[in-house]
């Protein structure tokens, strides 16, 4: 380690900060900028050499202030160490940390993001994954091949971003844990980069906690239309005339239910999201209120119960069955007698009187049809008795 002075041109970011994400705040700058001019620069930046360049580990706002204050031409002191990627990766995780606190949960999720790729590209090494670590738990860097397995915890491990378990050991802490929560909901195609930009971090986290909750409710009613819809295939197989057709009507409906459901759940927590990013922003809405209205909206997919009959109303339900049999019976015999003495012409109807009676005729013939229909393809079993 030394101190050196260099030229504020040959002075370059992070190259793990991507800047177009988390750009300078001129604000800021223009404080620092008096600052310098009053004062001067006591060279509290730090970097590393990389080919004719200095690669700073942090103070980037302090950077774009000393260009402005002095030119590129200006010569500055600066700490020349020789850190290593990982080290550049750990005090840009520290410095965002102390720039930022809990205001920029988008900040912590591009330090994860970062320190991932950096990984994927073989530029630092994580702690190996044990060998008895859950399958659901491996992940692999998007951009690099199956030879990069990691976890959250490894790293976690890596930037200090852990906490104690009350079992003993360590876990991700609480930004960590958002801050994949966020990768992950970016991935499923729910919130975009822009929708996080600048939330807290407890923002975040009720957003995108709520909107895949709403996901998964939505694919959770999808996949129990799917397991019905294969039952009712089932009876269908095994079933002949009404009760076939009925069945296969049923399975053709859920099939149908639950495509929409599917292709509607990353469509509705993705809305939700956004919804719930602007209503956050413009200071109408609280993590409370955000809760509030995903619970509504999950509510509105989740199936009603299917009625239980008691024994008492499964005796009404069969009473009833029967009280149309017997009316219609009564009914057809009726109507049977008045044809037959139609059919032996002992006497006349007017063209009003047949047409009431034709429509008579006909009402019976669909009442019939569908009663019989019903009552060929009911069971007893289906009526649950308690």
């Amino acid at each position: 380690m030394k101190m050196q002075k260099v030229k504020i041109r040959d002075l370059v970011a992070n190259p793990y900060r991507n800047i177009a994400d988390y750009p300078i705040d001129k604000e800021k700058v223009d404080l620092l900028v008096k600052s310098f001019k009053q004062t001067g620069f006591w060279g509290n930046i730090v970097a590393r050499k990389v080919g004719n360049k200095y690669q700073i580990a942090f103070g980037h706002h302090r950077l774009a202030a000393l260009a402005k204050a002095f030119g590129k031409n200006g010569l500055v002191p600066v700490v020349i160490e020789a850190m290593s990627n990982l080290v550049m990766l750990q005090r840009m995780a520290a410095e965002n940390l102390e720039e930022y606190g809990k205001s920029s949960a988008f900040v912590e999720m591009e330090t994860i993001e970062q320190t991932i790729a950096a990984y994927g590209r073989g530029e630092i090494e994580l702690p190996k994954v044990p060998v008895k670590t859950n399958k659901k738990d491996i992940r692999y860097d998007a951009k690099s091949d199956l030879l990069h397995p990691y976890t959250k915890s490894s790293v976690a491990e890596v930037l200090d971003w852990t906490s104690k378990r009350q079992s003993g050991g360590m876990q991700p802490d609480y930004k960590c844990k958002v801050a994949f929560d966020m990768l992950d909901a970016i991935e499923a195609g729910i919130v975009t980069r822009k929708d996080l930009h600048n939330l807290k971090r407890q923002q975040a986290d009720e957003i995108v906690s709520q909107a895949m909750a709403i996901k998964r409710e939505n694919e959770r009613l999808a996949r129990d239309k799917e397991t019905q819809a294969k039952k009712a295939r089932g009876i269908a197989e095994k079933s002949t005339g009404a009760k076939k057709a009925h069945a296969t009507r049923a399975a053709n409906k859920l099939e149908r239910d639950a495509v929409v459901a599917k292709k509607g759940a990353t469509k509705a927590a993705k809305d939700f999201a956004t919804k719930g990013t602007k209503k956050i922003r413009s200071g109408d809405w609280s993590s409370r209120d955000v809760r509030r209205e995903a619970n509504e909206q999950k509510a509105t997919v989740r199936q009603k119960p299917e009625k239980r009959f008691t024994a008492k109303t499964a005796r009404q339900h069969i009473a009833d069955y029967a009280s149309q049999v017997s009316l219609m019976v009564s009914t057809h015999n009726k109507m049977h007698a008045s044809m037959v003495e139609i059919l032996k012409g002992d006497f006349e109807l007017d063209a009003k009187a047949t047409r009431k009676l034709q429509k008579e005729v006909d009402g019976l013939i669909t009442r019939s049809t569908k009663f019989w229909d019903t009552l060929e393809a009911w069971e007893p079993k289906q009526i649950a008795v308690k």
